[in-house]
């Protein structure tokens, strides 16, 4: 037992002196890790290593926050590589640009090219984390992709590494969507204004990012019964709670300080869990300073509740393949908290394997329209209401 302290102790103090030489002299470790960057400018990568270097000093344990160090080394030191690239940037930075790290989902990820073409995006880029089911190939040969495979072992803070590595060798100064495979980005009036519009509201209003939540899509079925296409998903998973939802503030081990996040919605109803973060920042302007350290908000931080809710994103869990995934996450402890979260899934589902989402209370979507239903969401295009 002493031993394993002292090795624990000697190893937490060997990363903290990596991570203090990696930020401090990053002239220095650019050329040891430059293989690993893609591409990526000597500049570009000065600046980064700058943004983790002020989030480490502002961070009461300093160079021994783990949770930064986890993303410094991914950022540095996992190699990703670029498997085909059809990506022609826009002249427009407010053409939007959608990113997502995926992993064995081919059919939400044709749904998911399928709905952000539909609300005007031309753009893409992908970060394929070892897929054997055929989403890689698929991806690959969609227009307009830049796609990326790393083959590193997923972590949730490895997977934030990832996007922000993937976000600088994009570019600065431009609009992007960060989001899962299996979350769809919606608001009231999105059949008549597609995603630049959403983002010129927010360039008019003077605001760098967007606010927005996950919306739990559930159908009238138990729970990873429905074994569904591309086509059927949005058909069959057409219920989510118009209720039930709640502010909280919260400590960030990320951050370092207290931060606001909205909780509750169907999963919190359904699992008892009150602590599933639903708010995201996932429309946003990146810039030079921008860190993408947390799948739920970026620094510099602004609290969630300081602008408006602009649009929701339809989130589709607990498809039949999912089991078979959430098992895996629940084993190998990769997701936040150990993956408690989906221990929790599980365990409801072996006491009974015909739990389902849907009650007396739940809301059908027939349309963005739908979404007026939903507390803490305002819509940029209320004034065309009537003409939806």
């Amino acid at each position: 037992m002493l031993l394993g302290r002292v090795y624990k102790r000697f190893k937490s103090l060997c990363m903290s002196v990596i991570c203090w030489f990696m930020v401090s002299y990053p002239q220095i470790y650019y050329y040891l890790c430059k293989r690993n960057l893609c591409g990526m400018d000597k500049q570009t990568f000065l600046a980064e290593l700058a943004k983790y270097a002020r989030l480490f000093h502002s961070h009461s344990k300093g160079f021994c926050a783990r949770e930064l160090q986890s993303q410094v080394y991914a950022f540095t030191l996992h190699s990703i590589s670029v498997i085909s690239d059809t990506l022609r940037l826009s002249d427009d930075p407010c053409e939007p640009i959608v990113l997502t790290v995926v992993r064995d989902d081919l059919e939400r990820m044709k749904l998911f090219y399928q709905h952000y073409r539909n609300l005007g995006v031309k753009q893409f880029v992908v970060i394929d984390n070892g897929s054997t089911d055929g989403t890689l190939d698929w991806v690959s040969q969609q227009q307009g992709t830049r796609c990326y495979r790393v083959s590193a072992k997923f972590l949730t803070g490895r997977k934030v590494a990832w996007l922000e590595k993937a976000l600088a060798l994009t570019g600065y100064n431009r609009w992007y969507v960060v989001v899962d495979s299996d979350e769809l980005v919606d608001y009231v009036g999105s059949e008549q204004h597609d995603l630049k519009d959403l983002i010129l509201y927010a360039k008019d209003k003077g605001y760098k990012h967007l606010n927005g939540y996950m919306l739990d899509m559930y159908s009238d079925q138990p729970l990873f019964s429905e074994d569904c296409g591309c086509n059927e998903i949005v058909s069959r998973f057409r219920y989510f709670d118009d209720s039930g939802y709640f502010l909280k503030n919260h400590g960030s081990w990320v951050l370092d300080r207290e931060v606001c996040s909205l909780k509750g919605g169907s999963r919190a109803r359904l699992f008892k869990d009150k602590e599933i973060s639903l708010n995201k920042q996932s429309v946003f302007y990146y810039e030079s300073d921008t860190l993408y350290c947390h799948p739920h908000y970026f620094w510099p931080y602004s609290r969630w509740d300081e602008k408006p809710c602009s649009f929701v994103l339809r989130h589709y869990k607990f498809l039949k393949h999912d089991l078979q995934e959430f098992e895996k996450r629940a084993v190998e402890k990769t997701f936040w908290n150990g993956s408690q979260e989906y221990r929790n899934y599980l365990n409801a589902y072996s006491d009974n394997s015909f739990i389902g989402m849907k009650n007396e209370d739940s809301k059908e979507f027939r349309g963005s329209l739908s979404l007026l239903a939903l507390p803490f969401l305002e819509s940029p295009f209320m004034n065309d209401k009537k003409e939806i």
